[in-house]
């Protein structure tokens, strides 16, 4: 059993064929310093889907639709918010548990941490 538990465990983990370890919500501060909450899913074998929110004070929130890829431990992720037509790109790696990286065209560092 503990042997299967070690394989199963391996596949969930970066660097590997799969990549399931991405799919579920991931938090993260955006330029601006808003906190941009992913519910990123994994379709087929790299395909990245997802919706995403982003509270910026008050009642108003930006609910953009996420799409990517994903690479083993290597993330790419753009964010579309169809309400202001903004396209954000991040370039990410997984790292000590994080989603790390930056977008290059912002020009900031960006870390995500998994909440679930």
């Amino acid at each position: 059993m503990v042997a299967f538990s070690a394989i199963a465990m391996s596949q969930e983990q970066p660097g590997k064929p799969a990549s399931t370890w991405l799919t579920g919500k991931w938090a993260g501060k955006t330029k601006t310093g808003d906190e941009l909450v992913m519910d990123l899913r994994v379709e087929g074998d790299n395909e990245v889907k997802g919706t995403g929110v982003v509270q910026q004070g008050g009642n108003k929130r930006l609910h953009p639709i996420i799409n990517g890829t994903v690479h083993g431990d290597k993330v790419v992720l753009e964010a579309r918010y169809p309400s202001t037509g903004t396209v954000v790109r991040y370039v990410l790696a997984f790292v000590d548990g994080t989603l790390t990286g930056t977008s290059p065209e912002q020009k900031f560092k960006a870390t995500f941490k998994k909440l679930e």
